[in-house]
């Protein structure tokens, strides 16, 4: 039989137990022998989500944006990637991360709040690259700055892109909230952009991402009506 402290019982062996208590089960062998054991569930009200999306289309050798699009983003996030996949840069917020060869690859964030945790996999598939133009052999660090002001903002703004050499670039923005692409630019002939946004945005994070032949990064904006 089944006893708990919240008043739950059973005389059933197998049991469906839902709320938060210390339950011991009773039983009886067949020679006779008595014995108990117990079991505490814990039950926490709290909210957790694993979610994630890719800015771009992955290429082989070009460094590929992850998005945590969880909501709430648990302070307490793990990237899984397979051991083939380099990892550039690892946050709670972003992963960015480089394919050395093309194929289907299984990406995972795990988020975990308490004693809680929840998991999302999801195949990233890597082509060969289709590169934003050719500019030889670039500069390290190629983006020598990257800003959006003000932030916060009320969808006006201004993205600053400062690079080594002259080069195409795509400026993409991205909904945190619909977990999609909502403008996109694509801009070349100069080393140094400055371009202004005018945006009827609803209250929210936003992504800018900045893409060139060499490098990607990103800048989150957030927008307060």
């Amino acid at each position: 039989r089944w006893e708990s402290d919240n008043g739950f019982r059973s005389s059933s062996s197998v049991v469906s137990l839902t709320e938060a208590g210390t339950y011991t089960a009773y039983y009886t062998t067949g020679l006779g022998c008595v014995g108990s054991d117990s079991i505490v569930i814990k039950s926490e009200n709290l909210e957790i989500d694993a979610e994630f999306l890719i800015t771009t289309q992955a290429f082989v050798n070009e460094e590929v944006i992850l998005i945590n699009t969880s909501s709430p983003i648990s302070t307490e996030n793990k990237w899984i990637v397979p051991e083939s996949v380099q990892i550039v840069s690892e946050s709670n917020e972003a992963l960015i991360l480089k394919f050395n060869t093309p194929g289907v690859f299984d990406i995972t964030l795990s988020a975990n709040i308490g004693d809680c945790y929840q998991n999302y996999t999801k195949g990233v598939l890597v082509g060969e690259p289709d590169l934003l133009g050719d500019i030889g052999d670039a500069e390290v660090p190629f983006i020598l700055n990257f800003e959006v002001s003000p932030i916060p903002n009320n969808g006006a703004f201004k993205v600053t892109v400062e690079l080594a050499s002259e080069a195409t670039i795509s400026l993409g923005i991205f909904s945190l909230a619909s977990r999609s692409l909502i403008n996109r630019r694509q801009l070349n002939g100069k080393s140094n952009y400055s371009e202004s946004y005018q945006m009827d945005l609803s209250s929210g994070v936003y992504y800018v991402l900045l893409e060139t032949a060499v490098s990607r990064d990103l800048r989150k904006v957030i927008v307060l009506k």
